[in-house]
């Protein structure tokens, strides 16, 4: 299981690309399925889902009165106490509130198998993937995304004492740069959309988690690493003096939101109609102030009303 959000979240991306490119959806979504009639990888989204005269997401969750989560355990997201069992996080606490907003039970029913997880919830394994979505263009052409909750910051990290990055990111766009990059990896894509020039130091996905990452860097092995700002932190504390972040500009920010199967509009208004409660009532914020163990590692999402001056 890998063992960041970002490499779990790529490694399933990565793995439903290559599901659906030898077909495995269409036979286990539509397995009747005529020739020449809609499916979902063809974009028709008006009747894909349904062909199969299945029970929608939507309709079950109504009928059972019971929404099924399907999760994976990452602190501070979703996190599981191995003696106990009992589970917490902002995730957690998020969609049990949900759920009691919309009077319906919330059932964590099972942990999330990422080569997997398109199928699954595209077959109704479970209703809802309660863990943070990680929205892409890649996954979302295959699954629908609700509003954002809040957003992660993706921070560039370099040695203490490396002024180069200090007024512009732009510095990086250069060949004497290095930048730690793994296969499919957000910092991947941030250096090939944003920073192609750049020096590549290329680490394998298995053992690249962020500690490994930074670590590179703060020995010199690298100039600098792309990683999710709460991570950063946690390696600083553990080493002090070594690294710091970059906070002018994040590479990048992703969305923390809610996936729902393909076509699954009604079941995807429903949530964010319950979410946009919970945001105006001040419970979100409640939450992220809670959960948030450093200053600045959740980034809220903007208010979409103006206060009336007196």
């Amino acid at each position: 299981m890998p063992k960041t959000p970002l490499s779990f979240y790529l490694h399933m991306i990565a793995v439903a690309v290559i599901v659906f490119a030898v077909g495995n959806y269409v036979s286990s979504r539509t397995p009747d399925r005529a020739e020449g009639s809609p499916s979902i990888i063809s974009g028709d989204s008006s009747t894909a889902s349904r062909n199969d005269n299945r029970e929608s997401a939507y309709d079950r969750v109504m009928r059972t009165k019971t929404i099924r989560c399907g999760y994976i355990v990452w602190d501070p997201m979703v996190a599981k106490d191995v003696n106990t069992g009992a589970m917490s996080g902002v995730l957690y606490d998020y969609i049990n509130e949900l759920g009691r907003s919309l009077d319906l039970k919330v059932e964590w029913a099972q942990e999330l198998n990422f080569a997997t997880y398109v199928t699954d919830i595209n077959s109704g394994k479970y209703d809802i993937e309660c863990t943070g979505g990680w929205p892409s263009a890649a996954m979302g052409k295959f699954v629908e995304y609700t509003q954002p909750i809040f957003y992660f910051p993706v921070i560039a990290f370099v040695r203490l004492d490396d002024t180069r990055f200090d007024k512009s990111l732009n510095t990086i766009n250069d060949p004497s740069i290095k930048v730690v990059s793994i296969d499919n990896d957000v910092a991947s894509r941030i250096l090939k959309r944003n920073f192609p020039n750049a020096g590549v130091v290329s680490m394998p996905q298995m053992g690249s988690e962020v500690s490994t990452q930074l670590m590179m860097v703060a020995t010199g092995k690298a100039d600098l690493a792309f990683v999710n700002y709460s991570g950063g932190l946690d390696f600083i504390k553990s080493n002090p003096g070594k690294i710091k972040p970059i906070l002018h500009t994040p590479a990048q920010v992703i969305a923390a939101n809610i996936s729902v199967g393909a076509n699954e509009n009604r079941l995807k208004d429903m949530l964010n109609a319950a979410s946009q409660e919970l945001s105006n009532s001040g419970f979100v914020e409640a939450l992220l102030t809670k959960y948030e163990k450093y200053p600045g590692s959740f980034y809220r999402v903007a208010k979409p009303y103006q206060l009336t001056a007196n």
